[in-house]
């Protein structure tokens, strides 16, 4: 769960603002986020592994694992920015051709077996949704707007 609250600065912003949470009719319709404290592979976090599951011999769905103690959770990538991800077979060398990734699900495709589970490097984002159904902006000054409580929770697939 996220709080975005803000002072909006201008009606321009505000109308902005209204226009996305009214497109997506309050909780209804979800869409990507970026959590700025983990949206990307290049992140140094301890204890992070940035690997995929294999689903079929040519299928591979992008994940994240995050350890401490003896724990473990392992997360769905689901939204990758597709223009960031990158795959490494098991020498670590990129592979630059024969796979296709779905940015909606988070899949890779190869066109054949690559014989190996690869790993990937890249951003992601979030599926969220608002967690309201009514918008409570306040007009704080005849140019100035702000939302309070704008909370955002993530869509678990």
């Amino acid at each position: 769960m996220w709080d975005v609250s803000h002072a909006l600065r201008t009606p321009a912003q505000a109308h902005e603002l209204l226009s996305f949470f009214l497109a997506r009719q309050g909780r209804l319709r979800g869409f990507r986020f970026k959590d700025w404290s983990d949206y990307s592979t290049d992140q140094p976090v301890p204890g992070v592994k940035f690997a995929t599951a294999q689903v079929t011999s040519t299928k591979f769905q992008l994940q994240r694992t995050y350890s401490s103690g003896g724990q473990t959770y392992t997360r769905t990538i689901t939204k990758p920015v597709a223009v960031t991800v990158r795959l490494y077979n098991t020498l670590g060398q990129e592979v630059t051709s024969g796979w296709t990734l779905d940015a909606t699900t988070g899949v890779v495709t190869f066109a054949s077996s690559p014989g190996y589970v690869p790993t990937w490097r890249g951003e992601y984002d979030v599926p969220a949704r608002f967690d309201v159904d009514q918008m409570q902006m306040t007009l704080d000054d005849a140019e100035i707007r702000s939302w309070e409580r704008i909370q955002i929770v993530e869509v678990l697939v």
